[in-house]
């Protein structure tokens, strides 16, 4: 664990898809030490990034671009993938997964071993999700440190 590194890329969507697929057009954006993570947050690695991603999402880029000519291009970020332990610390979702480990729905560590289709699992909602938010003060105010999963 000394030398575990997290790293961050990004590409762009709203391009046509004939330019986003190779690696060529998958962006660096981080490489940090897996710890800085861990005591300064991801919201700290990724600010600056997130603030600069707005200005062309609002802004644009004005330039002379190939096929399109002299133009203003407007890029947005929608579009994030990472591996479970990742993902779930990023969006603020429990890392230990033996219980509610999921960030589509509220499967169980058991119930993944029984069950295979989806349609059997309860889909998390955005409106679930934000009632999980809030009940979440409650939550730790009772010693507990999620609300169905969710950690922050």
């Amino acid at each position: 664990m000394l030398h575990n590194v997290g790293v961050f890329y990004y590409t762009v969507n709203n391009v046509p898809q004939h330019f986003n697929s190779c690696f060529g057009n998958v962006y660096l954006l981080v490489v940090c030490n897996s710890h800085d993570l861990v005591v300064c947050g991801y919201d700290a690695v990724v600010e600056k990034f997130v603030h600069e991603i707005k200005h062309p999402s609002t802004v644009g880029i004005n330039g002379e671009f190939p096929l399109l000519g002299h133009t203003a291009v407007y890029a947005n970020l929608c579009h994030v993938s990472c591996d479970n332990l990742a993902l779930n610390s990023l969006l603020g979702f429990r890392v230990l997964f033996w219980h509610l480990f999921c960030t589509l729905c509220y499967v169980s560590s058991d119930e993944i071993q029984t069950y295979f289709r989806e349609e059997l699992f309860t889909k998390r909602t955005v409106s679930e999700y934000n009632s999980d938010l809030l009940e979440l003060p409650e939550m730790l105010k009772q010693g507990k440190v999620h609300c169905r999963g969710v950690e922050r």
